[in-house]
């Protein structure tokens, strides 16, 4: 939806009508804030937005998403890469999605932590915490993966799953 906004100015007590503009009408739900950043934050946010090609106000919108995901996750980071942008297992190598297929390939919590022993229990459990809370973002990764061998198979059919 759109809307057409004209600057009026206050000429000689006389109001002109001047340019107007066709603004897209923001999505519902989202508030505008206004806010006040030191210029070293500024410009770095800058060089983010054009190095992804993303508005400014979405870098900042994502940065904060992210941080307050990783304020109730302990233990989540974010991490880039071809993928995109994953929740990942700070010191272990692993992302979330691969900790999630991991313990369905496995079955249950022990054999699982028994073979990795890079990740903890209270890791695991996390990983499981934000899987159920971002359950679309974790199904996404796991069918691209799942997508992935699939095309692997079909185009190298003497491979096999190991």
């Amino acid at each position: 939806m759109y809307y057409i906004r004209y600057n009026v100015a206050k000429v000689g007590g006389i109001r002109v009508m001047g340019t107007r503009r066709v603004l897209k009408r923001r999505p519902e739900g989202e508030t505008p804030v206004s806010v006040r950043l030191e210029k070293s934050l500024h410009e770095a946010i800058r060089n983010i937005a054009d190095r992804t090609g993303k508005p400014f106000s979405r870098v900042i919108k994502e940065m904060l998403e992210m941080a307050l995901r990783m304020q109730r996750f302990p233990g989540i980071v974010f991490v880039e890469g071809p993928a995109g942008r994953r929740a990942h297992i700070a010191g272990t190598g692993l992302d979330v999605w691969e900790v999630i297929e991991l313990l369905r390939e496995y079955g249950s919590a022990p054999p699982l932590l028994e073979h990795f022993p890079g990740l903890s229990p209270m890791a695991m459990r996390i990983a499981e915490a934000y899987a159920q809370a971002y359950p679309d973002e974790i199904d996404a990764f796991l069918e691209s993966n799942a997508q992935s061998s699939k095309q692997l198979r079909r185009a190298l059919p003497w491979t096999e799953a190991v």
